[in-house]
């Protein structure tokens, strides 16, 4: 649970455009397929959709939000380094 909360923004922010995309392809897919297939299939695609938005908000989380941390750090110290020189 602590992992999920460190990586919770990355999460909020992809977990809906990955679902949308695997149901709209689920459906385009499945139009034919009898009804126990198709409810095989959303349990298959949302295990799946649990993993791969763990993993792309993982992704996020060290692409954007570790970035943005370490550039927040480097700048507060240049201007406590500048205001200290005052």
């Amino acid at each position: 649970m602590l992992y999920l909360g460190h990586i919770s923004v990355g999460l909020y922010l992809v977990h809906i455009p990955i679902i949308c995309s695997a149901s709209s392809g689920l459906a385009v897919c499945c139009r034919q397929l009898p009804v126990s297939t198709i409810n095989a299939a959303l349990w298959g695609i949302a295990a799946a959709t649990v993993v791969a938005s763990i993993f792309v908000g993982h992704g996020y989380s060290q692409v954007f939000d570790q970035l943005a941390i370490y550039w927040s750090r480097r700048v507060g110290k240049y201007v406590r380094a500048n205001v200290e020189a005052l």
